[in-house]
């Protein structure tokens, strides 16, 4: 959504108070030059019988001050980066639009709605159902009534609040096809801080806890994600059937529905949601692990290694705790493998670090995808995705990006920062 796009919707909605479109529709649309098709003014005749119409033209001096006095403006926590954007490029585009101060999604905003205090003349919300919490309260409960796509596939929602006051919901269509982030609300850390930065906090926390148990186990002389794997060889104990591994596609399907019942935790909550959707991230999550080992053991077998995926109950517990506080985050199992003597280091980081790199294809593949076409399926393999590449390339005991590092510092620092960087777009800015 451009600059132009939020700045005509929003003068629309100031012109709606300023002019009777009904009677003389061309006069004010000439003057501004901003609505030029049928297809606009379609939309302008359809809100004006909303509203009452008045015969008057303001200045920008006054327009100024009704964006500064009568407007209340609603940034959702979880808007995106292209509705920010889009927001920020019209203030600096158009001045007056810096009169209208954002606030938060936040009860009290709510309750300023409910209550109309402040006597506000329209209330903008930018952000759909999945970023903007009052949105969300706003198509609950009724309010927003009539949806209309408008400038570009965006979508604007309108109608009245309890207290007769026009509302109106701009958003992209990630915000109506895309979950939200329920488990935010649920989260210890939300006491703390504001919604948007409660996934951050969350990731954050997990990362220390997973470096911490790395010391910790270097310290004691285990290495991190050995729990069952100090002395164990490939193969030990396993049961064949065919040329499958019965226990470690186990382990396989255990670190899946963990992280499965994880990601939708994250973004269903204890919702009606919670349980449809983990049958559905299991499945994408076990797709995900497939693709995951099986790129680890096509190179292990080209360089003559042996490897075996193994359940870690102490990572897959961090990844529960961290989607409780606002964001998945962990490692569920590791790679047990046989390495032959004088095998070149190279091979074995290539080997280890090929898992995340088809994980952050398929991470950033899935976002482009996302953008165009939303969808709550494209999402979580989104999410899933970003999980199984960021946690695996850090440098500690145990996780891929621990061989990378061993063998060169550089290729794994240059690694780590390109899948970190994804991550992080992907995750908290689109």
């Amino acid at each position: 959504m451009g600059a132009n796009t939020l700045f005509k919707a929003l003068v629309l909605l100031f012109l709606l108070s300023s002019f009777s479109f009904a009677a003389n529709m061309s006069m004010p649309l000439q003057a501004l030059n901003l609505f030029n098709d049928s297809k606009d003014s379609a939309f302008l005749l359809k809100l004006s019988q909303e509203m009452e119409a008045a015969n008057a033209t303001r200045s920008q001096a006054d327009m100024e001050m009704f964006f500064s006095n009568r407007m209340l403006l609603v940034m959702g926590s979880f808007a995106d980066a292209p509705e920010k954007a889009a927001f920020e490029a019209a203030k600096a585009s158009y001045p007056m639009l810096a009169n209208a101060t954002p606030q938060p999604d936040s009860d009290l905003t709510l309750s300023k709605i409910e209550s109309n205090a402040g006597d506000f003349s329209f209330i903008v919300l930018i952000g759909g159902p999945g970023q903007n919490r009052i949105t969300k309260k706003a198509i609950k409960e009724k309010w927003l009534n009539e949806t209309e796509d408008f400038y570009s596939g965006f979508v604007v929602q309108y109608g009245k609040t309890p207290s007769g006051v026009l509302i109106v919901a701009i958003s992209d269509k990630r915000g109506y096809e895309n979950a939200a982030r329920e488990s935010v609300q649920y989260s210890p850390l939300s006491a703390f801080m504001e919604p948007q930065y409660v996934p951050i906090a969350a990731t954050g926390i997990s990362v220390f806890l997973l470096a911490l148990i790395s010391i910790v186990r270097t310290i004691f002389e285990f290495k991190a994600l050995e729990i069952g794997r100090k002395g164990k060889k490939v193969g030990d104990n396993a049961l064949m059937v065919g040329p499958v591994n019965i226990k470690e596609a186990g382990a396989i399907c255990g670190a899946s529905l963990v992280l499965g019942i994880s990601v939708s935790w994250q973004y269903f909550g204890p919702t009606t949601d919670f349980v449809f959707w983990t049958i559905i991230n299991t499945i994408i999550c076990l797709f995900a692990a497939i693709l995951h080992e099986v790129s680890h053991r096509s190179l292990a077998a080209m360089f003559g290694m042996k490897v075996e995926y193994r359940f870690w109950k102490e990572g897959s517990l961090l990844t529960l705790v961290s989607s409780y506080l606002g964001n998945a985050f962990s490692v569920q199992g590791f790679l047990l493998e046989e390495i032959p003597e004088n095998t070149a280091k190279w091979k074995i980081a290539l080997m280890r670090i090929v898992g995340p790199l088809i994980s952050t294809v398929t991470m950033v593949g899935f976002a482009i995808i996302n953008l165009v076409f939303p969808n709550i399926v494209f999402q979580m393999i989104i999410a899933t995705s970003a999980l199984w590449a960021i946690a695996e390339v850090f440098p500690f005991n145990g996780l891929d990006g621990k061989d990378l590092k061993e063998w060169n510092i550089f290729v794994w620092l240059f690694t780590f920062c390109f899948v970190a960087a994804a991550y992080a777009v992907v995750t908290f800015v689109l």
